[in-house]
C-alpha cells in the first residue's frame, strides 16, 4: 500500500504502527479549516477530528481520542487563562525578530497584547500569561503556539523562544 521512496506514505494515506497495530493517518486543511483521520483496521476502529480553527489540534484530539478507545489514560491540556499586563509593559516585546531564514516574526501591541505576524501567515493576538520560570509568557487561543521572552540587561527583551506544538525554536530580535 506506501510507496517504497515515499517511507511510510502512499495511496494518500500514512501507514504506520502503534502500539504493534497497523494504522492509517491522513489529516487535510483549507483556509480556517483542519481536519485528521486514524485508523486502525485490525480493530475496525476510526477517529475523525474536524476543527473550524487553523493549527494541530485535530491532530492531537484525534490521538487523544484514539487512546481513550483503547483504554488508555489521557491528560488533558490545562487551560490557559490571560493575566492583565500594562500596555507600557508590552512596549519591550515589540520588533522583528528573526527565528530561520525562512521564518520572521514581526511584533506589535495591542488593546488585548501582542499581535504577531509571522512570515506567510495571517496575523495572531497572543494574550499575556505571566512569568513562567521567570520569563514573560504570551499565548494564543488560535493554535498551541506560545511565545516566550528570554529576558536581558536592556529595557527591551532581545531574545524569544517560539514555543509551537512540541518545537521549541529560539530568535533574535533584528
Amino acid at each position: 500500500m506506501t510507496t517504497a521512496t515515499k517511507g511510510k506514505y502512499g495511496c494518500g494515506v500514512f501507514v504506520s504502527r502503534k502500539d504493534d497495530m497497523e494504522v492509517v493517518e491522513h489529516g487535510g486543511s483549507i483556509e480556517g479549516f483542519n481536519s485528521y483521520m486514524i485508523y486502525l483496521p485490525a480493530r475496525n476502529i476510526a477517529v475523525i477530528a474536524l476543527s473550524n480553527v487553523s493549527g494541530d489540534a485535530p491532530d492531537k484530539m484525534a490521538a487523544e481520542l484514539l487512546d481513550v478507545t483503547l483504554g488508555k489514560t489521557v491528560t488533558l491540556a490545562k487551560q490557559r487563562v490571560a493575566v492583565p499586563i500594562a500596555k507600557g509593559e508590552l512596549s519591550k516585546f515589540v520588533g522583528d525578530y528573526q527565528i530561520s531564514a525562512q521564518l520572521s516574526l514581526n511584533i506589535t501591541a495591542s488593546d488585548q497584547g501582542l499581535v504577531v505576524l509571522a512570515t506567510g501567515q495571517p496575523p495572531l493576538q497572543f494574550s499575556y500569561e505571566g512569568q513562567i520560570n521567570g520569563h514573560p509568557q504570551f499565548f494564543t487561543r488560535a493554535m498551541d503556539a506560545q511565545i516566550e521572552f528570554i529576558p536581558t540587561t536592556t529595557d527591551h527583551d532581545s531574545t524569544l523562544v517560539l514555543h509551537l506544538s512540541e518545537s521549541a525554536m529560539p530568535g533574535k530580535r533584528q
